[in-house]
């Protein structure tokens, strides 16, 4: 019997969900063929992965391993499934619950759907400008599963722009301190 495997070569491949997955089987303690056929399992769809051929497992495997060093692309905007979806146009006017829940959700690998519910919402008017605005927040609960389906590659791309966005800042104030510095010597 002959299957179609659709593997994963880049970030676009797999998504927050996948992702998810891949994280707990890693920490799950299982190592060498065992850790490998879970992995299999998890991007193939294939339950008895014993029967595949050791050069596609091993094929599989390395395209895989390749797809999740790559990286991200930035979008402000994306489509993901029937919802036109915007990143947050305007961080200087985050309410206290974005604020919150942005930080709160940040640092693990579990929240990383709510975290982007967050940070990406429906749009509600565009204009010709490519001008958006978004829903208002109302929490995550109507958005996080979807966001499971929302490709690694624009995940890295968001972390990606704020990590850019953070060492500019920083470096900004620093030179900005040092000019201080200097005008009071």
């Amino acid at each position: 019997m002959e299957v179609i495997l659709k593997i994963p070569t880049s970030l676009d491949d797999i998504t927050i969900d996948q992702y998810q997955k891949l994280k707990k089987i890693d920490a799950s303690g299982i190592t060498g063929r065992n850790l490998d056929d879970e992995i299999l399992k998890l991007f193939t769809g294939i339950d008895s992965v014993g029967s595949i051929l050791e050069k596609d497992r091993q094929n599989i495997l390395t395209s895989v391993g390749k797809a999740m060093v790559k990286q991200g692309d930035f979008q402000r905007r994306f489509k993901l499934g029937y919802l036109h979806l915007g990143m947050i146009p305007n961080f200087d006017k985050l309410s206290g619950d974005e604020y919150d829940d942005l930080i709160n959700y940040s640092d693990s690998d579990e929240n990383l759907h709510r975290y982007m519910a967050v940070a990406y919402r429906p749009i509600k008017h565009k204009d010709v400008f490519k001008n958006y605005s978004i829903v208002n927040y109302s929490g995550t609960a109507e958005l996080s599963e979807l966001m499971k389906q929302m490709p690694m590659s624009l995940v890295e791309g968001f972390k990606g722009f704020f990590l850019s966005l953070s060492n500019d800042l920083g470096g900004h104030i620093l030179r900005s301190t040092a000019g201080e510095q200097m005008r009071e010597t």
